[in-house]
């Protein structure tokens, strides 16, 4: 189930940013990273995780995706 998870929410970041939609993008990677991190590949977790911070800090109406502005640093 955390492979099918990791696969759909890595797919989803990627058609979220071919379509600039940084808020599904960013939430995406998070689940993505959560995944990853549930399967042990600290490394994968670890760069979505990355890739979630830098998606946030580009773009992100931190007002409008609260949840995402409040996971990025916790996660």
């Amino acid at each position: 189930m955390a492979a099918d998870l990791f696969t759909t929410a890595e797919r989803a970041m990627r058609l979220a940013e071919r379509i600039d939609d940084i808020s599904l993008a960013t939430e995406a990677a998070i689940f993505a990273s959560a995944a990853a991190l549930r399967l042990e590949d600290v490394d994968d977790s670890r760069t979505l995780l990355t890739r979630a911070e830098v998606l946030m800090k580009k773009r992100l109406n931190v007002e409008r995706d609260v949840w995402a502005a409040v996971h990025v640093p916790i996660s």
